[in-house]
């Protein structure tokens, strides 16, 4: 985000309108990473609601280490929720064959 549009409310109006898009498309998990040093960009995760399940070491250009972060999305009202868990090498209950950022369609 640019300096000047920091604090401006616009990234949580893209976040809102991204995951409210993800949300009636299906999706019932975001996942993210962020450099562990990037203060700003884990606050305001952290706000959205989004929380920290793991780290990936040495995962930027720079060898720094990223934190990555999940948030649960609702249904939209009146669909059924089935929530789906991304596999990602990071997370406890991995299988290893990577990220699923797509819903689960039966």
């Amino acid at each position: 985000m640019a300096a000047e549009c920091r604090r401006s409310g616009l990234g949580t109006k893209l976040t809102v309108a991204a995951e409210n898009a993800l949300a009636v498309r299906g999706v019932r998990e975001v996942e993210l990473e962020t450099a562990i040093d990037n203060a700003a960009g884990i606050a305001f995760w952290t706000s959205r609601g989004y929380r920290t399940v793991g780290t990936i070491p040495r995962y930027y250009l720079n060898r720094v280490d990223a934190l990555c972060m999940t948030k649960f999305l609702p249904a939209p009202y009146g669909q059924l929720q089935n929530p789906s868990r991304g596999n990602c090498p990071w997370r406890e209950d991995s299988t290893g064959d990577g990220c699923n950022f797509l819903p689960n369609v039966a």
